[in-house]
């Protein structure tokens, strides 16, 4: 019997968190405005960077079998701090697999997929 548990949760694993997925962050700020930032999840701290205007950067992970995957960037530049969920399952598992993000004042907006422009603007949750 433990061998079809074990067996079934591989099956479940690969179809539903197997897919690797990637974020890509962009400062969209304007010229000579750095963009700081501290990305985390609820098992890895992805550290402290800083990114010049139209700079990017990324990373790649597998969503876990539960669908709750949760990224949280914490955004800084001048006297400006902001969050926001960078990478959420719900929202994002099948919107995309290389999740862009440019990074404005008002708020991070995602490229979308069918009309190609980074249009899908959200607020920033703080």
């Amino acid at each position: 019997m433990w061998k079809q548990i074990i067996l079934l949760m591989l099956v479940i694993s690969s179809a539903r968190g197997g897919e690797k997925k990637s974020v890509e962050i962009i400062n969209d700020l304007g010229p000579n405005i750095e963009l700081k930032y501290h990305c985390k999840s609820k098992n890895d701290d992805l550290g402290q960077r800083v990114l010049s205007y139209k700079g990017s950067w990324y990373f790649t992970f597998r969503p876990n079998l539960f669908g709750t995957t949760l990224f949280y960037c914490q955004f800084s530049w001048g006297q400006i701090s902001h969050w926001f969920n960078i990478y959420e399952d719900s929202r994002d598992r099948t919107r995309c697999y290389d999740c862009v993000w440019y990074i404005r004042g008002n708020g991070p907006c995602a490229l979308n997929v069918t009309s190609q422009q980074f249009d899908l603007c959200f607020p920033w949750n703080s």
